[in-house]
């Protein structure tokens, strides 16, 4: 029997390469990268461990593709974005013996199926759970971290500080990813004799945005970070906007004018306020990180947007342009179009 479920956030770990050491704990057999070829997808094996690749899993890989390509996934690339919209974190496959965690990677269009041997893997996942023990050095528990959450070390010579991504493998070894370094938990103590070791807290998955709908003042939101809620946010498939030299962006409906939908707040050329483009449908305000990630807001960010942005607009065409007015309070809060 064949089952699908959505990734969970614990699972999400291993929709990916694991770190050598840990394969074997996990179950690990390979990664499969699908790319399309005409009108389907075909494949590209990693052969991280041949051996484990018998007859009996290649059979039961090929009733897993089946069972994809009978949801549509894997029948064009169209349908397998549309799927993967609507599994943001990818899906869960499981059969009788083989465990899939499959993923989608818009950028390249391709699908990734990570494979393991069931049991393996749901056992390890279950330890995993303990998360990581850190030691001082008389081997008292000093802290704990969750399975792939960072530590940073100071060595205290005047070097910057390192971040370290730490694997669990039993409650006793771990591996930091970066190096693929295997530590006992009393080796590592002993080791970090001088060092300051400190959990690095994680990033939260929510961030401080600002909501601007047609028709309504701002409105300072949290939103999770993740496709799926943008796309929530917009209503539809998502278009970022980098209107400014500041480090902010618009997130808006990259359809919006297409679905006619109401009419939101102009853009304008910084120097000369001269209208160039309106956004259509919602538009959310948010932070850009150092890796072009969308981050929280600062306080200014949002004093200066909530103000730039206060007053909800109503647009005209005038002498073969756009003119864009202030919307009365007492007509605000109704979707206006061109």
């Amino acid at each position: 029997m064949t089952t699908m479920t959505d990734i969970t956030q614990d699972e999400r770990l291993y929709a990916a390469k694991q770190p050598s050491p840990i394969m074997g704990y996990c179950g690990q057999i390979d990664r499969t990268t699908l790319h399309m070829e005409g009108n389907t997808y075909g494949a590209n094996i990693t052969d991280y461990r041949a051996h484990m690749q018998t007859d009996v899993y290649k059979e039961d890989f090929a009733r897993m593709i089946d069972f994809l390509k009978n949801r549509n996934c894997l029948t064009s690339e169209d349908r397998c974005r549309d799927f993967f919209e609507a599994h943001a974190n990818g899906v869960k496959i499981e059969s009788t013996a083989y465990t899939y965690y499959v993923t989608y990677d818009p950028d390249k269009a391709n699908v990734d199926i990570y494979s393991y041997v069931g049991g393996a893997l749901d056992a390890h996942i279950e330890e995993a759970r303990r998360g990581i023990r850190f030691l001082d050095e008389h081997y008292h528990e000093q802290f704990r971290i969750k399975d792939g959450e960072k530590i940073t070390i100071d060595y205290n010579n005047g070097d910057d500080l390192q971040e370290r991504t730490c694997r669990y493998i039993d409650d006793y070894h771990f591996v930091t990813a970066e190096n693929n370094g295997i530590w006992h938990t009393s080796q590592f103590a002993e080791a970090a004799r001088g060092w300051t070791v400190k959990p690095l807290s994680p990033k939260s998955n929510t961030i401080t945005a600002l909501m601007i709908e047609p028709g309504k003042a701002p409105r300072k939101t949290e939103i999770t970070d993740k496709l799926s809620a943008y796309q929530q946010a917009v209503g539809g498939y998502i278009e970022c906007v980098y209107p400014w030299e500041d480090t902010a962006g618009i997130i808006c409906n990259e359809e919006g004018k297409l679905m006619n939908l109401p009419l939101n707040r102009a853009l304008r050329n910084e120097e000369t306020g001269e209208i160039y483009d309106v956004v259509a449908g919602n538009m959310l305000i948010v932070g850009l990180g150092d890796e072009g990630d969308f981050v929280s807001l600062t306080d200014e960010q949002l004093r200066t947007y909530t103000e730039k942005y206060r007053d909800p607009e109503r647009f005209y065409y005038f002498d073969g342009k756009i003119v864009a007015k202030p919307i009365p309070a007492e007509k605000q809060s109704k979707g206006l179009h061109l």
